[in-house]
């Protein structure tokens, strides 16, 4: 009965990311086209002074929302950024994360889907580019919290309709919370990379719940999110007995 009920939770959420598609679509066009700027002025003008950067991102963003910029060096620690909070922030110390980054080849890029900000838990999309000395420039943007929380909203409204549903949490791939309310234990991260592309990884809890990993991927939605739903199968009621 539970894989049953998983699969429904999951082709729900693949619904409920529709609110995020056009958002992503329209951002990612824009960091596109920023990254490749970025990428093709930093490779005759390695040394650029902050302002320089700055002045080009803000021509090329024209909005009232800030855009934010990192250099990461080969190491992994930021080392100049227009925003402060986060300079000498290390992200090789996230080590699933960084071995995606530190393996792009020049003029390659990487997109996240969606994550939010550790000090604020703002909504941002977070872009990233290899510099052909090594380093990585990262763009940042904030995105209409509207969306979000409507996708939120949404889940919360599946979480009461599936009475045996007692939790459900949504990770980028990367596995970077879609909200500051989501927390990803060692043993989730764990568990996650035991899925396979298709499927589902389960695991009976000590307090007589069950952990069901999954990945959710809606054929209109550029990425994919991994799924943690606890079930409490002792609760199931007739309102499950359609499955």
């Amino acid at each position: 009965m539970i894989l049953p009920l998983a699969n429904y939770t999951l082709k729900t959420t693949q619904l409920t990311m529709l609110t995020l598609t056009d958002l992503y679509n329209i951002a990612l066009s824009d960091l596109e086209k920023f990254l490749d700027t970025m990428y093709n002025y930093l490779k005759i003008n390695p040394n650029a002074l902050d302002e320089q950067i700055q002045n080009i991102l803000e021509n090329l963003w024209n909005k009232d929302e800030p855009i934010n910029w990192y250099l990461i060096n080969e190491n992994g620690v930021i080392e100049r950024t227009n925003y402060p909070p986060d300079l000498g922030l290390n992200l090789s110390l996230k080590i699933f994360y960084w071995e995606k980054l530190s393996t792009l080849k020049p003029g390659q890029k990487l997109f996240d889907p969606l994550t939010f900000e550790v000090k604020t838990g703002l909504p941002r999309f977070f872009s990233y580019v290899k510099l052909d000395d090594g380093r990585i420039f990262e763009i940042g943007i904030f995105v209409g919290k509207q969306n979000v929380e409507r996708f939120l909203a949404s889940l919360k409204e599946l979480l009461s309709s599936v009475s045996t549903l007692t939790e459900i949490l949504i990770f980028t791939e990367n596995l970077a919370p879609i909200s500051p309310e989501f927390r990803l234990t060692e043993e989730d991260r764990k568990n996650f990379q035991r899925l396979s592309n298709e499927g589902f990884f389960v695991v009976k809890n000590p307090d007589k719940t069950t952990a069901v990993y999954g990945l959710v991927k809606h054929k209109d939605c550029p990425f994919t999110f991994m799924v943690k739903m606890n079930f409490q199968l002792f609760r199931y009621t007739m309102r499950e007995t359609h499955f």
